[in-house]
């Protein structure tokens, strides 16, 4: 398998997993700028 291959792949295998994480990264985020974080 090429490179490319073995990437599409791997992102393809990790995406339910992300969508699992996606929510809490959302949810944390606006509650860190509530509580006035910023980068």
């Amino acid at each position: 398998m090429s490179k490319v291959s073995e990437f599409k792949n791997g992102c393809l295998q990790e995406l339910p997993l992300q969508l699992g994480v996606f929510p809490f990264g959302i949810a944390y985020g606006i509650l860190g700028i509530e509580v006035g974080l910023t980068s």
